[in-house]
Formats: structure tokens, C-alpha cells, sequence
């Protein structure tokens, strides 16, 4: 997961707590938590085409 993240925000703290949940601090001071929940595939996800590669990334944001 770790490296996941860091390949997105290279310059980003991370921390995981208890649950899961990824805090994503940037360098700039941006705070973000990513639900574990977004972070994981269950096997339910694995063979269900509609959720195959839905890694989201900054550039995927629509900020029109």
C-alpha cells in the first residue's frame, strides 16, 4: 500500500492507523484520509470486471 501511495505523492507522509485508513499528508500540508475500504479488493472485487483497476489519481479529479 505504502509504496502505492508514494508512487502518486512521492513527497507525501503516510500513516495507517488501526483500521486501516491512510492518512496522506503532502508536503504542502494537504491532509487526506483514504478509507481502507478504497485501499483494498475484496475476492468479490477480484472477478467483478466494474471494479478491475480503479486506482484513482489526482490527475482523474474533475476540477472544471
Amino acid at each position: 500500500m505504502l509504496r502505492k501511495i508514494k508512487a502518486v505523492n512521492p513527497d507525501a507522509k503516510v500513516v495507517f492507523d488501526e483500521k486501516g485508513n491512510a492518512t496522506v499528508t503532502t508536503k504542502d500540508g494537504a491532509v487526506a484520509t483514504i478509507p481502507a475500504s478504497d485501499l483494498v479488493k475484496t475476492n468479490n472485487d477480484l472477478t467483478d470486471p466494474a471494479k478491475q483497476d480503479t486506482v484513482k489519481k489526482p490527475a482523474d479529479k474533475n476540477t472544471c
